[in-house]
């Protein structure tokens, strides 16, 4: 869910300079999947003058933050300002126009992608010559919910696993790479990259598709094969544990990880190359004391 409303976050912005209040900011605005809205009122117990009391509420909708205006607005620029006060993305108010786009993310091949810095925020509105602002809390705070067997695809796709995650937390960000550690399969046990970039994932294929927004949740397939056997002749579909972590990327430049047992059943399924193969059947347990 989003932050509780605060009213004393509505305040003037005397320290931001005009200069600041009416840069620019190169950025790409891409529209896509809706997010959760939040909005909230002014302190109805403090002074206010015409155009302070100008937003009326955010929403999150593809790779933008959405600022709904109040009705006889005299905004001309609307300004997000990062948490370290440098300017991270703005756009120009048309007269009567009462909805805003400012992009937070945009992913982009080669490292070039963009994100907001977790934390607090100022919207910062212009009216004439005065400013008036509005602190916005922009964090995700993701956690891994479920882990299960994948079922589509080729038999051999039976060894790669679904893994669900959820944002708790006020803020869209996205899950770039799913990696392993002790996994039956080396190729599966490798390093995140150390740069977040575009999500490289069996499912979801469209890359804004990748996104988790606040109070929702959505299922990542890597597109390595973590429980894939090399010798056939280890009869390894007999419930065996066998312990490995899973590693989520995740844009903020952070991870999650679980520790997992997971027991595979059934019967051999070729994996169609080099005479390896995967079980039918698979059950992945949590050990919750590990996170």
């Amino acid at each position: 869910m989003f932050p509780k409303d605060d009213s004393s976050l509505w305040r003037r912005r005397p320290s931001v300079s005009r200069r600041q209040v009416l840069g620019s900011i190169g950025a790409v605005s891409l529209s896509g999947l809706a997010g959760c809205a939040w909005s909230s009122p002014p302190d109805e117990s403090q002074p206010t003058t015409s155009g302070e009391s100008v937003i009326r509420g955010t929403s999150f909708e593809g790779m933008d933050l959405v600022v709904e205006l109040r009705d006889g607005h005299d905004v001309s620029r609307l300004n997000l300002i990062a948490p370290d006060g440098t300017l991270f993305s703005g756009a120009e108010v048309a007269t009567g126009v009462r909805t805003v786009r400012l992009p937070i993310l945009s992913i982009e091949a080669g490292g070039a992608s963009k994100h907001y810095t977790p934390g607090t925020h100022e919207l910062v509105a212009v009216v004439g010559d005065e400013t008036r602002s509005h602190s916005i809390d922009l964090r995700p705070d993701l956690a891994i919910t479920d882990i299960r067997q994948y079922r589509e695809g080729s038999g051999g796709d039976y060894g790669k696993l679904i893994v669900t995650v959820e944002n708790t937390g006020s803020a869209p960000t996205w899950i770039y790479s799913i990696v392993y550690e002790d996994a039956p399969n080396y190729e599966a046990n490798v390093e995140l990259w150390e740069t977040p970039s575009i999500p490289v994932l069996t499912s979801p294929e469209d890359q804004k598709e990748s996104i988790v927004y606040p109070s929702e949740s959505q299922e990542y397939v890597s597109q390595s094969t973590p429980i894939l056997f090399d010798d056939e002749s280890q009869q390894k579909c007999n419930e065996e544990e066998i312990e490995m972590t899973i590693v989520v990327g995740v844009a903020t430049t952070s991870s999650l990880q679980k520790q997992v047992v997971v027991r595979a059943d059934g019967e051999l399924v070729s994996a169609g190359v080099l005479g390896r193969y995967t079980c039918n059947r698979i059950r992945v347990d949590v050990r919750e004391a590990s996170e």
